[in-house]
């Protein structure tokens, strides 16, 4: 009997399977581990392995006691404790204390298994005859489109026999022992220890104490007496359970402190000594941040921009000595908090220069005063025949005339600002609110509003930025990489108006690939 990879996936036409009269729905697992069918004789079963067991562990991140920032481990060497790049690490065997022979991938190559993407069975053994410590991992297996029928027919003849299908499987390169079993309305394939995993228990210390008939009926007694039915549920696993009541305990209450990003340099309300300023934050307990300079409170005039690492450069930054105000967002326990520094723009002294420049030039102006002199006294000679040029001169007045005009100008230009549109946020355009994706790729398109910038947040849950987080100028962003499994997804549109942010959130279905 052979399983051979098919390289696609369970699709039933009826979203189901049939055996014995009973209906069993479709699996609602995520996905497959893996996928092929069985083959034995003239019998062709498309199937689908899905992990039975789940391992309930609880995991701990290390974090610094002070901002809750999480710990990375570094690969250092032994000997030195120095770091060691990934391309200088070798694998080795230790085959005596402290003595090693290093292997390399052509070494490895040479010794690989070839995965054949099959599972060969060689016998069928009772299951009575296995020791149950050679069983260690349970999958379910799925009946594929079209093998429906095989698939309940190899199980019922499978069932009769009780016997199981031993098996060698290799996956991602690993040789593992494996047994096909019945249970319920499904076949289990089990991973198996191999013999020489299984330890012997010769060595140690066996009872050899006699043991009386009254001693042995009372014990018998005994356990009759705390006979029960098997009822798996009913035995919990008390101190996770304690462990995760504590902890939910303690996000309700808030007592876990959430630290947001703070400010290291340039410090907090000093000058800055340049256009150009680098600033630094400490991580706090934050899963992103993002920053905005500008010459009012929550203004972005200056910069904005989401930012991964804990330092960002802006350039640009005015020198005219003005209060410049920065905010630090940082996005902790699902939300964004925020902390407001100021700090003094530098006063460029090459703004006084041009003022000693202006003076330095008015100098030559008196050389074309005298220049100006001779100029009446010939017009003055032809003064008769002059007289109707002198009119025009009084042309260029009226050209002055619409310069106020052109002043008014600007005025109605001034009047559509405090119009509604400078009230509101932008509002999203396309994909329609609500919808589905109809790939991993979204172009999002929404209104101006009376917003002066705007920012996009795209993420698997409200106010999270995982997927996409970024200053837009314009009133459109491309998106990519959104996940293909259907979740929800949700989108935050930021506008700033008049000087502060005000935001629209939406939500999608992601594309189910």
């Amino acid at each position: 009997m052979v399983f051979t990879n098919s390289g696609w996936g369970f699709e039933p036409s009826c979203g189901c399977f049939q055996e014995g009269g009973t209906v069993r729905a479709q699996s609602t697992f995520v996905r497959p581990i893996w996928k092929g069918s069985i083959n034995f004789g003239w019998v062709y079963i498309p199937i689908a392995v899905y992990p039975a067991t789940r391992e309930e562990k609880l995991s701990f991140r290390p974090l610094r006691r002070t901002d809750l920032s999480p710990i990375k481990y570094k690969t250092v060497a032994e000997a030195d404790m120095k770091e060691v790049p990934s391309d200088q690490i070798v694998k080795g065997f230790e085959y005596e204390r402290g003595r090693y022979v290093v292997l390399s991938d052509e070494d490895f190559e040479r010794v690989r298994i070839e995965s054949t993407d099959s599972i060969d069975i060689t016998d069928f053994v009772d299951l009575e005859q296995v020791d149950p410590k050679f069983f260690y991992k349970p999958y379910f297996l799925e009946p594929g489109k079209g093998g429906e029928k095989a698939y309940a027919l190899f199980h019922k003849a499978l069932s009769g026999t009780g016997k199981i299908g031993i098996a060698k499987v290799v996956i991602n390169n690993r040789e593992y022992l494996a047994a096909v079993k019945p249970d319920g309305l499904f076949l289990i394939l089990e991973l198996m220890r191999f013999a020489s995993e299984v330890l012997s228990p010769e060595g140690l210390n066996r009872p050899t104490t006699a043991l009386n008939e009254e001693e042995l009926k009372m014990a018998q007694a005994l356990i009759d007496g705390m006979s029960a039915d098997w009822e798996p549920k009913k035995y919990r696993h008390q101190y996770r359970d304690a462990v995760m009541e504590m902890i939910e305990q303690k996000a309700k209450n808030k007592k876990l402190p959430s630290a947001p990003g703070v400010m290291l340099s340039p410090p907090p309300g000093s000058t800055f000594s340049s256009s150009s300023a680098t600033f630094n934050w400490s991580a706090g307990s934050a899963t992103g941040y993002f920053l905005l300079v500008g010459s009012s409170p929550n203004g972005a005039d200056i910069y904005f921009g989401q930012v991964h690492v804990r330092s960002a450069t802006v350039n640009n930054i005015p020198t005219d000595g003005r209060t410049i105000y920065v905010t630090l967002g940082s996005h902790v326990g699902g939300s964004w908090t925020y902390k407001s520094y100021t700090y003094r723009a530098l006063n460029s002294p090459a703004a006084p220069t041009p003022a000693p420049t202006s003076t330095a030039t008015p100098a030559p102006t008196p050389t074309p005063t005298p220049t100006a002199t001779p100029t009446p006294t010939l017009t003055a000679t032809p003064t008769p025949t002059q007289r109707p040029i002198a009119t025009p001169t009084p042309t260029p007045a009226p050209t002055a005339t619409p310069t106020p005009t052109s002043t008014p100008t600007p005025a109605p230009t001034a009047t559509p600002t405090p119009t509604p549109p400078r009230t509101g946020p932008g509002v999203m355009l396309s994909p329609p609110p609500g919808s589905a994706f109809d790939s991993s790729s979204v172009t999002f398109n929404w209104s101006a509003g009376g917003a002066t910038a705007y920012f996009l947040l795209v993420g698997s849950s409200p106010n999270l930025a995982d997927i996409y987080f970024g200053q837009v100028n314009v009133r459109s962003a491309i998106v990519k990489n959104i996940p293909t499994d259907g979740r929800r997804i949700y989108v935050a549109l930021g506008s700033q108006v008049n000087g502060s942010w005000s935001y629209n959130n939406y939500t999608y279905t992601a594309f189910h690939q």
